[in-house]
């Protein structure tokens, strides 16, 4: 500008003109221009000519008013500075997030640089203020956390401010927000056999609660057995963290114990979790047979009186196995003393006796009778080719007592003397096992004079050792005990009474 503006009229007196400074300032969007124009000064010369003339004019017309107009030009000289406010540029954000990301970006170009800047997130083409930031609440640092609640696609904006102008950046790409709510199983346990693991592996994924798949990287996730039909055991490694899919793969699970129904159940800190669908473990092949039924006990016997005994089939677990094709022979053996004479195997009481037993293909068990004529506690020996062996300790008692006279009375005894050599009397079953307990002589037929006149007299009941009792004090009393054909009966709790041969008593 370079024309001083026009004045009309009158002026005060006194006044003149002299320089006159103002600031022009312009703005726009995203764009201010700013500087300052400084004005000149100008002689007025003519002005103050017409000044003196005008006076003298009044002293001449006394005290009418006067008036003067006049009209002068001049030249000035002006500076300006200009500048321009420039947008933040390479906002970046990560192309996923599960609800906290950072949003970071290039500072302004701009001299002098931007006071600040505030983010913004736009969803659905609404925009809202981002990082806590706003434009009365501004940040200086070059990156901001946000946190998101909504799923979705967002991209961000960042708005360089100076003053009353600002500058937007261009959006960033967009962030997918997957805000993590649940787990998952995306691979589901199957059926497998005791030992081994469950193949393919159990797989769990981290999803939204629209149910889609969280791209969320080393989250712990933990399973456990949730419905446990046969008190199994779950082995191998039993938490996993999830790869950048979301996804934990658990590769080497394992479960013991047989049974129909297992489920498995999926943890993880913050999550909900999830249950399996069932699934079914099945037993590994035998491994080893062994006595299920409890260790019995029977009286000695030339047949197969003590059973049954049961045998089965197990694995390494201790799960019922089965047989395969062609079924397995089970060799039977005792350490009885009786030897191969004196004990017997057999399927079955009645059954023609034998050392072997069989297990049928696709059956678990069998049984099988044994017969010891020897008493004591002889271990029985169940084994199978390729198999672990089984042990079982059975007791045999003595069978039914039988006494038996081993040192009979003389042919002639001499009334009220002790009968030499002493009296014996055994206890034993049949195939020779020796006996206890208490055994008592009687006179049983008493041919004295008078009849009954002669009398036992001595220790007349005597405890077996070793099954053997010995009377030592017997004798026949009386004044008219002597007579021909006495006997005496030896009896015992349990046994068949027995007499001894006939004798006389003499004086």
């Amino acid at each position: 500008m370079n024309t001083a503006p026009p004045r009309h009229g009158r002026e005060p007196h006194g006044t003149s003109w002299g320089a006159l400074p103002f600031v022009v300032r312009a703005a726009s969007w995203g764009t201010a221009r700013w500087g300052t124009v400084k004005w000149g000064s100008a002689r007025w010369g003519l002005a103050a000519l017409a000044f003196v003339l005008v006076l003298a004019l009044a002293g001449v017309a006394g005290s009418s008013p006067a008036e003067a107009f006049w009209r002068s030009t001049g030249k000035g000289v002006g500076t300006a500075t200009t500048g321009t406010l420039n947008p933040a540029t390479a906002v970046t954000v990560p192309a996923t997030s599960t609800g906290t990301l950072t949003v970071s970006f290039t500072a302004s170009s701009s001299v002098p640089a931007p006071t600040g800047y505030y983010v913004t997130r736009t969803i659905g083409g609404v925009a809202s203020a981002a990082c806590g930031t706003s434009a009365s609440a501004l940040i200086t640092a070059l990156s901001c956390s946000d946190t998101v609640t909504v799923n979705g696609s967002y991209t961000y904006t960042v708005i360089a401010v100076r003053a009353t102008w600002t500058a937007s950046s261009t959006a960033s790409a967009a962030v997918v927000v997957g805000i993590p709510t649940k787990l998952v199983f995306t691979t589901q346990p199957s059926a497998v056999v005791a030992g081994v693991a469950v193949s393919p592996g159990v797989a769990v994924t981290i999803e939204t609660a629209a149910s889609v798949a969280v791209p969320s990287a080393g989250t712990s996730i933990t399973l456990a057995i949730a419905t446990n039909p046969a008190a199994g055991t779950l082995s191998g490694t039993l938490t996993a963290t999830t790869n950048a899919s979301g996804v934990a793969t658990f590769s080497t699970l394992s479960v013991n114990k047989a049974g129909v129904g297992y489920t498995l159940a999926a943890s993880s800190t913050g999550l909900t979790g999830a249950t399996s669908s069932a699934f079914t473990v099945t037993a590994a092949a035998p491994s080893k047979v062994v006595f299920t039924s409890a260790a019995l006990t029977a009286t000695t016997s030339a047949s197969a009186n003590l059973g049954p005994v049961t045998l089965a089939l197990q694995d390494a677990f201790d799960n019922a196995a089965i047989a395969p094709t062609g079924g397995y022979t089970v060799a039977l053996t005792t350490t009885s003393t009786a030897g191969t004479t004196g004990t017997v195997f057999a399927p079955t009481t009645v059954a023609t006796t034998t050392a072997l037993v069989r297990f049928a293909a696709g059956v678990s068990t069998t049984t099988f009778f044994y017969g010891d004529k020897r008493v004591g506690t002889p271990t029985l020996t169940a084994a199978i080719t390729g198999l672990t062996s089984a042990t079982q300790t059975a007791t045999i008692t003595i069978g039914t007592p039988v006494l038996t006279f081993t040192v009979n009375p003389a042919a002639s005894v001499k009334q009220n003397t002790n009968m030499t050599p002493a009296l014996q009397v055994t206890i034993a079953d049949q195939f020779g096992n020796v006996g206890s307990g208490a055994v008592t002589l009687s006179i049983s037929a008493n041919s004295s004079l008078l009849g009954l006149l002669g009398t036992i007299g001595g220790t007349t009941t005597v405890t077996a050792v070793s099954g053997t009792a010995t009377f030592s004090t017997i004798q026949i009393n009386g004044l008219l005990a002597v007579g021909n054909g006495y006997t005496l009966q030896a009896a015992s709790t349990g046994a068949t009474s027995i007499l001894s041969t006939a004798f006389n008593v003499t004086l």
